[in-house]
Formats: structure tokens, sequence, C-alpha cells
């Protein structure tokens, strides 16, 4: 890079590398050393863009990269941070997904930045929460409704209804939660049966008797 540091490409490349370094670091626990590549990753993506801004590869990965950053700001208790960089990504989603409305890839994404978005808000008795987590399971159930077998929907669904289900409970709404955890339960008993893991994901977590 030192040659001619504008290279697109050349930064593209080097921000595959710092964003191995940055995740090791992350799922180790060196949140501090793991932000600084992560950013560093950012960096260098965004400046590959600037010259090629209709890049969707490099988009996808920025946008991958801000979550790292949002995940890495909501396990340190920065939860304001992790909302900000949830957002960041949604709005990165959100452009892709106009871009190529068809990418089921890139909508599972953006329901799931949504449901992220939904966990913070909720932490912080946001009103905007369930809003949240409605939008995204509006943009999964239809996927979900082409392609039964997708067991990772499933699982996202499955995951949105728990979260839910906690947001009513929270506000008093106790025959909502059930609603929901009854739709969870539902939406996993469409998985296969050796998914042991995926099927018995909220049975522990929430008594509603």
């Amino acid at each position: 890079l030192g040659s001619d540091p504008g290279r697109a490409d050349w930064n593209a490349d080097l921000a595959t590398t710092v964003n191995k370094v940055g995740v090791v670091l992350l799922s180790l626990g060196r949140y501090g050393e793991a932000e600084k590549a992560l950013q560093r990753e950012h960096d260098l993506l965004t400046s590959a863009l600037r010259t090629e801004p209709k890049n969707t590869r490099w988009t996808q990965r920025l946008a991958a990269n801000v979550n790292f950053l949002g995940r890495l700001s909501e396990e340190t208790g920065a939860e304001d941070a992790a909302l900000e960089r949830y957002s960041h990504e949604r709005e990165i989603e959100a452009g892709l997904v106009a871009h190529d409305p068809a990418n089921t890839s890139w909508q599972r994404q953006l329901a799931v930045t949504d449901s992220n978005i939904g966990r913070m808000l909720q932490h912080r008795r946001d009103p905007g929460a369930e809003k949240s987590y409605r939008h995204a399971l509006t943009r999964l159930e239809p996927l979900l409704s082409k392609d039964a077998s997708r067991v990772l929907w499933i699982r996202d669904i499955a995951t949105i209804h728990e979260g839910l289900a906690v947001l009513m409970l929270d506000r008093g709404r106790a025959a909502e939660a059930r609603s929901e955890i009854e739709a969870a339960r539902a939406t996993l008993s469409t998985a296969p049966p050796t998914e042991v893991d995926t099927r018995t994901l909220l049975t522990r977590k929430i008594p509603l008797h």
C-alpha cells in the first residue's frame, strides 16, 4: 500500500486480513485490540468505497464490519454505541436490499439487524422496540413461507418472538407474551427432528403459567 494508498482493491484486500485479526480478538475478549483492528477495517473499506461506491461486495463487508463493532459495544456494556452502530448497519443493509430485493441473504441480515435494534431499544425501555421486532418478522416470515426448510430463518423468527415475549412481560401484557411464546414454539416445531438445539431453544426460558 505504501506506493499507492489510494488503490481501492488493495485497501479492500487488506481489510479482509484486518477483519480476521479483529474477529479473533473479539472472540478472545480482547476488546481494545479488537476495536482498533475493526476500526482499521472500517476505514479501509470506507476508503475503497469512495472509489467504487456501487461495489456491493465491499458494501456488504462494511455492513458486516459495523455489525462486529456493534457486537463489541454490546458485549462491553456500551449500549448507546451499540445502538448507534446497529442503526448505521441498518442504513447500509437497507441500501443493499433496495438495490437487489431478491437477495434473500441481504433481506435476512436486515431483519436480524432490526431485531438487534429492537433488543437495544428494549433494554432502554424505548417504545420503539416492538416496532423494530415487528419489522424483522415482516421481512423474515415471507422468506420462510417460500422456503420452509431454512433452519436459520426458523431460528431467527423464533428468537424474535422470544424477544417480543420478554418485551410483553416487561409491559405487563402476559396474554400477549404467551401468544408470542406459542408462536415461537409453533415456528420451531417446523424444524427438522435432527435440529434438537433449535427445537428446544425457548422451552427453558420464559415460564408463563
